[in-house]
């Protein structure tokens, strides 16, 4: 097993290994998989409300095209 990423998230190698994880996933929506901006592997996490409200797509948030704070609703 990997050890833990500095934000205290599992790491995956791979996206197909993040993939598999969430799909494991039980209750509620299910994660989705992305690359980690600390250590640079993958982790699965809860689809940020921008895909939900159409403002981003799936493709964008797995190349890390779309400005986090804006997306996240955090203060600049």
């Amino acid at each position: 097993m990997l050890g833990r990423c500095p934000t205290g998230k599992r790491p995956h190698y791979t996206r197909k290994d993040a993939k598999n994880a969430a799909k494991r996933h039980k209750g509620g929506r299910r994660p989705i998989p992305y690359t980690c901006d600390e250590c640079g592997l993958w982790h699965i996490g809860k689809p940020p409300p921008a895909l939900a409200r159409g403002e981003i797509a799936r493709d964008e948030i797995r190349q890390h095209r779309y400005d986090r704070r804006r997306v996240l609703g955090e203060d600049a």
